[in-house]
């Protein structure tokens, strides 16, 4: 389902179908989607990937086409988002490049529209509540109630070059990522500072956990 969607976006935004399919098999064979599909598929980062490129489609639909339900899927969507992973929340920065190719909407976004995605969104986010009342007798429940972040002291090189599980020691083919940035600076300067700012926070988030190689899941 993520590779699907994945697809659906690459193409919408204009991409053709054979950078398109390169592209999915970089992400199927080039970073850990085929481990965690296999060896783990009990965690979340699988399921997060496609719930994530689930959104960003339906995110760019929405923007071109308008519609109370397809508002309303989105908001599901980013409720899915978030209980699966809550830092994926910061995938909100990278909507503008989501709308990349996207002429300006002919339809005015609505209030029922809106309140479609609140809804939606409160639903879903009420289900992850609900399961933990019935089950702890709290509406929050901390997961990780002996782990956290260390803000001060983020491993942001070990997390993307070391042999311990580092980003791009094992991911290479992200590295495509550096004259793609160039080339998007060249024609949407915006979109790339907003692309560079979403990496950068998002590193910094994921190098500041305490265990920062993340153990065996190669996430």
């Amino acid at each position: 389902l993520g590779l699907w969607f994945t697809r659906g976006l690459l193409l919408g935004m204009g991409v053709g179908e054979f950078a398109t399919a390169f592209m999915l098999v970089a992400i199927t064979l080039g970073t850990g989607l085929l481990v965690q599909t296999v060896v783990h598929p009990g965690m979340s980062h699988v399921h997060s990937f496609a719930a994530v490129a689930g959104f960003l489609l339906a995110a760019r639909r929405a923007w071109s086409l308008g519609g109370a339900w397809r508002w309303m899927l989105v908001g599901g969507l980013l409720g899915l988002v978030i209980i699966l992973r809550p830092v994926d929340m910061l995938l909100l920065l990278g909507l503008p490049l989501a709308t990349i190719g996207i002429a300006p909407p002919v339809h005015r976004t609505r209030w029922n529209d809106l309140a479609c995605f609140a809804i939606a969104f409160g639903a879903v986010l009420l289900v992850q509540g609900a399961a933990w009342y019935v089950q702890c007798g709290e509406w929050i429940v901390r997961p990780y109630s002996n782990e956290g972040f260390h803000w001060d002291r983020p491993a942001f090189l070990p997390h993307l070059f070391s042999a311990r599980n580092g980003l791009l020691f094992y991911w290479p083919v992200l590295l495509v990522l550096v004259p793609g940035l160039w080339i998007l600076a060249q024609r949407t300067p915006y979109r790339a500072a907003i692309f560079v700012m979403f990496l950068a926070l998002f590193g910094y988030v994921t190098s500041a956990w305490w265990n920062w190689s993340y153990g065996d899941s190669f996430a």
